[in-house]
């Protein structure tokens, strides 16, 4: 999975991410004390393609697709919110074709946002704290797997397994490989 920085007018998409809370993880942020209300207020799909396939695939194999996917934070600063976008591309395996590409967006309201949103600089930029980035990404994971489990349906991949995945090794690894 790739974490990706997006620059829109005067709000940040925080991309510099490192894992806290776990002995065995390198680079810790100390632990939050205080209890933090993270409300959703909006989760909406940005963007939703379904294409036509052009060759033959054998739809017996297993797994037959490919789910790529990536993760973009921002922190709306004046509307004490913070937001996930989640880009999935699902692909077949036997082919490289592209079959559907999907990208959702949540806000979350955060209160007291100045504890898990330090203002970094003079530029606008923020360090969030990785336990709001791995809610707000567990949340929209799990509703992107309910709107592709919809939109699939009557497809050749309607029956596809949607992975569950354990998103902290994927969100907090540093690297920028694509999975």
């Amino acid at each position: 999975m790739n974490v990706n920085l997006f620059l829109r007018q005067k709000v940040i998409y925080y991309y510099k991410i490192v894992m806290s809370k776990q002995k065995s993880i390198e680079n810790q942020k100390p632990r939050l004390e205080k209890n933090v209300g993270i409300r959703i207020t909006d989760i909406k799909v940005v963007e939703f393609s379904q294409f036509e396939l052009t060759k033959e695939f054998d739809r017996e194999r297993n797994p037959l697709v490919d789910f790529l996917t990536k993760y973009a934070f921002r922190v709306i600063s004046e509307k004490k919110q913070a937001g996930c976008l989640m880009t999935t591309k699902i692909r077949i395996s036997e082919t490289g074709e592209e079959f559907a590409k999907i990208i959702v967006e949540g806000i979350f309201d955060i209160n007291p946002f100045d504890v898990v949103a330090k203002k970094i600089g003079n530029d606008n930029q923020y360090d969030l704290h990785n336990s709001v980035i791995l809610n707000m990404a567990n949340v929209v994971t799990a509703t992107t797997r309910g709107i592709l489990f919809e939109k699939l349906r009557g497809t050749p991949i309607q029956k596809e397994i949607f992975p569950l995945v354990d998103l902290v090794p994927l969100l907090f690894n540093n690297t920028s490989q694509e999975r």
